[in-house]
């Protein structure tokens, strides 16, 4: 059985991930946002309605994997109140999927003896989508060991083709990615 997860910061990037993988075989098991009603979107496109809850810690504390796709400026503070409220559980991999941020931005997790890393789909999300956004598309992996093993797995288990990149080299890999695109736009 595939490990269980949880999204916190249900916007486009968020759902996307939480219908996907539930769809790959993980285990739906936490959704919290700022807006109960996106919570409750994401939910129920990963098909399971019962797992939103009121703070993000009780939603992090369910699972195995967790995704933290707020806006970047929200991950650090997201991640030090989960871990204020010991809602990581040990060995847990906690994600982000900012382009620009590194894995060290989720430090308080791995006081608590999680995995730290990020998982970035170099990918526009509209709001909804006919197939899966994920197929084919590159998605950067960094993070120590366990965590972006985990990332590598789910990205390929969604159809992506993972990259690893170095936690010092994010800030390039994004300054290269924001110019590849506006100028192809």
């Amino acid at each position: 059985m595939k490990p269980s997860f949880a999204i916190i910061g249900c916007g486009r990037v968020g759902t996307a991930l939480a219908r996907h993988l539930s769809e790959a075989g993980y285990q739906p098991a936490g959704f919290y946002s700022r807006s109960r009603d996106s919570a409750l979107n994401a939910a129920e496109q990963a098909g399971n309605k019962s797992a939103v809850f009121d703070n993000p810690w009780a939603a992090a504390a369910k699972a195995v994997v967790v995704f933290i796709t707020t806006p970047d400026q929200a991950i650090a503070p997201v991640c030090q109140a989960i871990a204020d409220n010991t809602g990581f559980k040990e060995k847990a991999a906690v994600l982000h999927c900012s382009g620009a941020l590194s894995s060290n931005i989720l430090s308080a997790a791995s006081s608590l003896g999680a995995s730290i890393g990020s998982m970035h789909p170099l990918q526009s999300f509209a709001v909804v989508t006919e197939g899966n956004p994920f197929v084919g598309i590159k998605v950067a992996v960094e993070g120590d060991a366990a965590a972006a093993d985990s990332a590598w797995e789910m990205a390929k288990d969604l159809g992506a083709d993972p990259l690893s990149i170095r936690t010092a080299g994010k800030t390039l890999y994004h300054a290269a990615a924001v110019v590849a695109s506006n100028y192809l736009v």
